[in-house]
């Protein structure tokens, strides 16, 4: 039933202790680091630790509002932030919380950790943004919110701490050089953006993929994808994702497909990765015939590819093919976060549904 996250082992297909139970959409999910305890934030505001060996409660900490988290590298600590302000450091490991980082007043819609996790950066209302050294709680305004500015949807932070990618619910994007605390460039009707490595920032516009340089804004590529439908949402780049080492880039695109692209821009293979929708729904726009991706990682040695999907499925790929490696079923409800241990052992995913499951990715079977 909902709320509840089923596991089964890979290799055996013998069934694992649930986790369970969660009842409200999960915002979170973070393995730990050596890949024994797993942690969840759901839409209630509660924070649970599992063990990830038995699906046993192993430490909780209870929010009053939905909650935001970023891991804290290298992965022993979780930084915990509800809309009402409140930001705490969370152990992974005693399930405790380990410093009270900032009292609850100022709303937080987005947070990202630095690579050297010193520092967190803090969207909020309006567009705001702000820097937090997680040391003192010391704060740092790098972006003052606007009267009518819509609030912040994304920060995230360049692979080398640099630069800070800011983006708004209105779609508008800017790039912070954090040393000298300035707005660098900025860009509007943003749909996806990450980093990528060697200082390139990727973004997707409607049907345009544009690799550019991360400090100026200059596109360096720009690619027009061949995508079904108008110029709206519907038939815009969904997401993006980038290998850590470069060589692959991942689109989640309309109908439900993914296209590779490879490190010099070259469409590589496309391939469904979701469903057929069995009665699609019709609202005051036409809807998508396809179940969408909804989200995607990498592993750490950019092998495979993993997405997430409004079908319910979490699915394994090969990052240089495109070939389908693995099928996981057992949500029920569209898949909102993937999310793969530093090991590269397992997947963790979470969805509407408000369960979490844990995969084993130590594959030797033949695709489904």
């Amino acid at each position: 039933s909902a709320g509840v996250a089923h596991r089964w082992r890979v290799g055996t297909g013998a069934a694992l202790p649930a986790l369970r139970p969660h009842g409200h959409r999960v915002r979170l999910l973070h393995p730990s680091a050596d890949g024994r305890t797993v942690v969840t934030a759901d839409m209630s505001g509660a924070v649970t630790r599992w063990d990830a060996a038995t699906g046993t409660r192993a430490g909780a900490a209870g929010y009053t509002r939905p909650v935001l988290a970023a891991v804290v590298p290298p992965g022993d600590r979780v930084v915990v932030a509800d809309h009402a302000g409140r930001i705490d450091l969370w152990d992974v490991t005693t399930g405790a919380v380990a410093r009270a980082v900032s009292p609850p007043g100022v709303p937080v819609t987005a947070i990202d950790v630095s690579p050297d996790g010193r520092h967190l950066a803090v969207g909020g209302d309006g567009g705001s943004v702000r820097l937090i050294r997680l040391a003192d709680g010391d704060a740092t305004p790098l972006h003052a919110a606007t009267p009518k500015g819509s609030d912040s949807r994304l920060v995230r932070f360049s692979p080398d701490g640099a630069l800070l990618l800011a983006a708004d619910g209105g779609r508008e994007m800017r790039v912070i050089d954090l040393a000298a605390r300035r707005v660098l460039w900025t860009s509007d009707t943003i749909w996806t953006a990450a980093f990528a490595p060697r200082g390139r920032l990727i973004w997707g516009r409607y049907k345009v993929l544009t690799v550019a340089d991360a400090r100026t804004g200059e596109p360096a590529r720009e690619k027009k994808l061949d995508l079904p439908g108008g110029d709206g949402y519907f038939a815009s780049i969904q997401a993006v994702a980038t290998s850590a080492d470069g060589r692959r880039t991942a689109c989640a695109v309309p109908d439900g497909e993914v296209a590779l692209f490879d490190s010099v821009g070259r469409e590589v293979a496309r391939f469904p990765a979701a469903d057929r929708r069995p009665d699609p729904y019709r609202w005051k726009y036409p809807s998508p015939e396809f179940h969408q991706v909804r989200c995607m990682a990498f592993s750490p040695d950019g092998r495979w590819l993993v997405t997430g999907a409004e079908d319910r499925s979490v699915r394994v790929w090969d990052a240089a093919t495109g070939r389908a490696v693995r099928r996981f079923d057992g949500h029920l409800g569209s898949v909102e976060q993937v999310a793969i241990t530093p090991d590269g052992r397992h997947a963790v995913s979470a969805g509407d549904d408000g369960a979490v499951f844990v995969w084993d990715l130590r594959l030797g079977a033949t695709a489904p």
